[in-house]
């Protein structure tokens, strides 16, 4: 993993101490990992949906390409239906 030096508020690095103190966070590494991911997901997400309106591609072929890989790499994923029944029984 790459290290990153980051300047932090003395207010923030606190609340990220107290709740390291708490047992919310392992670490401030934890927690930092955790904001950027989190900020990061809607622009990642953002820009597939303008790719995907680029290329034209529709939600059909998406989903093809997907069971296709999880084919390939022998992911077997429940659907919701599939879930739901398993745990009524």
């Amino acid at each position: 993993m790459s290290k990153v030096t980051a300047e932090l508020s003395n207010d923030t690095y606190k609340k990220l101490e107290e709740d390291i103190k708490l047992g919310i966070l392992k670490n401030v590494s934890e927690a930092i990992n955790s904001i950027v991911r989190r900020t990061y997901a809607p622009i990642s997400r953002e820009c597939l949906r303008w790719l995907i309106k680029q290329e034209n591609i529709i939600e059909l072929s998406i989903l093809e390409e997907l069971k296709s890989f999880r084919k390939k790499n022998s992911i077997n994923v429940k659907t919701t239906s599939e879930f739901v029944h398993e745990m009524k029984h």
